[in-house]
């Protein structure tokens, strides 16, 4: 009997101590799972970025892969075309009949290209109203530019083996080139002359800040619509020169997204001083 007694006693003690066992193990096994839900609610609203705070924080920490925007518009007076290309005004005719006009040029440099939007009014015997088209731009190590617009500056010529004389807009190393191409008989001219035979350069605009203290606008002139020109994580800075004698004029305007992090930004934490014991 006492032994009957003893293995009942044992069996409790058992019963009780999985018991026991067993409510620790659901109570670990809910607060994992608890654990393991909220990360996958984090993990999504990371993924869709549904979190104004950690939107907020990314943005702050992580630069921009947009580094800067400059947007260009120039414009060519009628004094250009009689003057400095020296048209006829049946080639001036022509140009306003059948040519397309640039109305801005907006680069955006981004960190892996340069992608050049250029806003145009085609001829107005095909359709009417802007047009834009984009030219995306790799770096490939060459110096040549790429042409962003091209227009011809006479008539269509019955023989193909003459070259036309030609605008063209250029985009090279971080410069926009505007430049007249000539045709052979005036590329023989100019050789004779000594000059450059192949063409004749109207503007060439650095984009980069340094490079254009000289035709930079006073502050009250920009009109950027924030105080001295500058947003925020942004500086912004407008350029304009005009060439009476060319008879050209162009405005440039230049926004830098390039992120500067300031040391209030940072916490250094230094470790609790603790004495040694030995």
């Amino acid at each position: 009997m006492d032994i009957l007694w003893a293995a009942m006693a044992i069996c409790a003690i058992v019963s009780v101590v999985f018991y026991v066992l067993a409510i620790s193990w659901q109570r670990t096994l809910r607060n994992q799972a608890a654990a393991i839900r909220t990360l996958v609610q984090r993990l999504e609203a990371f993924e869709s970025m549904e979190d104004p705070v950690m939107r907020r924080k990314i943005s702050e920490l992580m630069p921009s892969p947009l580094e800067e925007v400059s947007i260009l518009s120039f414009r060519l007076s009628d004094g250009f075309w009689r003057n400095t290309a020296g048209l006829t005004e049946a080639q001036i005719r022509h140009i306003h009949e059948q040519g397309t006009f640039v109305g801005s040029v907006k680069i955006e440099t981004w960190r892996s290209h340069v992608t050049v939007t250029l806003r145009e009014l085609p001829p107005h015997t095909q359709s009417s109203g802007w047009q834009t088209r984009t030219v995306d731009i790799y770096e490939t190590g060459s110096d040549a530019g790429t042409v962003l617009w091209e227009l011809d500056l006479e008539p269509a010529l019955t023989l193909s083996t003459r070259r036309h004389a030609t605008l063209e807009l250029r985009y090279e190393n971080k410069t926009v080139v505007l430049a007249m191409r000539h045709a052979m008989k005036q590329a023989r001219t100019e050789i004779a002359k000594g000059e450059n035979p192949e063409e004749r350069i109207v503007f060439r605009i650095p984009l980069e800040t340094e490079q254009l203290v000289e035709f930079r606008m006073p502050e009250t002139d920009r009109g950027t619509g924030t105080e001295g020109g500058k947003e925020e994580d942004t500086s912004v800075a407008s350029f304009a020169f005009q060439d009476e004698q060319q008879g050209v004029d162009w405005q440039l305007r230049l926004r830098s997204f390039e992120r500067r992090i300031s040391s209030g930004h940072w916490t250094i934490v230094e470790p609790r001083r603790t004495r040694r014991v030995s």
